[in-house]
């Protein structure tokens, strides 16, 4: 509810300025450069002082899990791209603009499903537990959950999921709890290859706009219909609720 805002006062939806500097996360970090060893000190048990927290490691696979799990998560409302929702647009500076039109891309779709790819089948190979952070346990219930759900259009799917990933982020912002949750492989797997058909259907569809020669790189959504939520941004903008987009 923090991200889109009316730019004219005639529905023109922007995503502007939705990354902004949280004074305690900003003090923590410097913080932590200033350590001697320069370790970074990611866990504490809730309501314990920061000074208390704990350098929190994870497996490389649990990290990629957490990778995918999260970019998976921004899949855009048509079911297509990865959404650009932090101002850039990954790597290309030239698209420097397309945040603001609320943009996504399709080559972080590919990779976003090559990852996936991956995983399912390491994770298979070796048939063995992975033990992920709880906080990414509860993100990867969910995705789980709304890939079963037949009901669930891409916009209901979209709603869903972000909701889910934003949760996720409010919950990390400062610390990992330092709980941990091990994930049985073969319903980790059955979530990987369900996530993966769900990102080559979306690589499909996003062909019908290219007449099916070619995959695009590139989509912009326009808000048609939206819900104002009472605040202003820094300069006075209302932020919105989407609730309908046009690609």
């Amino acid at each position: 509810d923090f991200k889109y805002v009316e730019v004219d006062g005639e529905g023109t939806i922007r995503q502007y300025n939705s990354v902004y500097d949280d004074e305690t996360k900003v003090g923590l970090l410097d913080a932590r450069v200033t350590k001697p060893d320069g370790a970074f000190q990611l866990a504490k048990k809730p309501d314990a002082k920061p000074e208390s927290a704990e350098v929190y490691a994870v497996t490389p696979v649990s990290k990629l899990l957490l990778l995918f799990a999260t970019k998976f998560a921004l899949l855009d409302p048509s079911g297509m791209g990865i959404e650009m929702d932090s101002d850039k647009p990954g790597w290309n500076d030239a698209m420097n603009g397309l945040p603001g039109l609320l943009g996504s891309g399709m080559a972080e779709t590919a990779e976003t499903w090559r990852v996936a790819d991956w995983l399912a089948t390491t994770i298979k190979r070796v048939d063995r537990p992975v033990v992920v952070p709880a906080e990414l346990d509860k993100l990867i219930n969910v995705e789980t959950s709304a890939l079963g759900d037949e009901s669930l259009d891409d916009m209901a799917y979209w709603e869903t999921t972000r909701k889910a990933l934003e949760k996720y982020r409010s919950e990390v912002k400062l610390f990992f709890s330092g709980e941990e949750v091990e994930l049985a492989p073969v319903p980790l797997v059955e979530f990987l290859d369900a996530a993966a058909a769900k990102l080559l259907a979306g690589i499909e569809k996003s062909k019908t706009f290219t007449e099916g020669t070619i995959m695009p790189s590139y989509f912009q959504h326009v808000v048609t219909d939206f819900e104002y939520t009472g605040f202003l941004n820094f300069v006075g903008q209302p932020f919105v609720k989407a609730t309908a987009f046009e690609t």
